[in-house]
């Protein structure tokens, strides 16, 4: 697997493996009606997410902003228990694109037709999305420290790499995508 979040991006874009961040339908209860992947979204001029994920059931439509950081590092530093470089980066992202959609949802749900398409998509079915890392750099204080983190956060999931993967291999098996 690559190290390097640009390096996986451009794998998946150049080899057409959009089932790889689509796979992350699979940790949310949306996209059953309707499921759709867009590379690089921008958020206004400022920010870009790696995917973005426009999903429907019958409550309505809910978006995923994701975020791939790099695989190769530990989720905390060993010294002081703290998230490591690449988990406070992504999360920096996610809490820049946090209040970027507070004060510019409507903008956004337009700029990208969707509101020309009737489909609103309230605050609270905008989700966060970060992948980092990778389980064997994750001891128990990592986990607690990731899980206090996503609950401190709303609306954030933060799994990793390893997750991806069993993601992909599900989708394999029950031949979807």
């Amino acid at each position: 697997m690559a190290n390097n979040e640009l390096e996986i991006q451009r794998y998946i874009k150049l080899n057409h493996k959009w089932f790889i961040p689509g796979s992350i339908f699979l940790d949310y209860n949306f996209g059953h009606h309707d499921a759709y992947l867009f590379p690089e979204q921008k958020l206004g001029n400022n920010y870009a997410t790696d995917y973005m994920l426009l999903g429907k059931t019958s409550d309505g439509y809910s978006i995923v902003f994701v975020e791939f950081e790099k695989s190769n590092m530990p989720y905390c530093r060993s010294v002081d228990n703290m998230e490591g470089e690449s988990v406070r980066k992504g999360l920096t992202q996610i809490k820049d694109w946090q209040r970027w959609m507070s004060q510019n949802r409507n903008y956004f749900l337009k700029n990208i037709d969707l509101t020309q398409k009737g489909i609103d998509i309230p605050i609270y079915r905008s989700y966060y999305y970060l992948v980092v890392g990778r389980r064997d750099y994750m001891d128990d204080v990592a986990h607690d420290i990731r899980s206090q983190t996503m609950y401190d956060m709303h609306n954030v999931k933060i799994v990793t790499f390893d997750r991806l993967e069993e993601n992909v291999r599900k989708l394999a098996k029950n031949h979807s995508w």
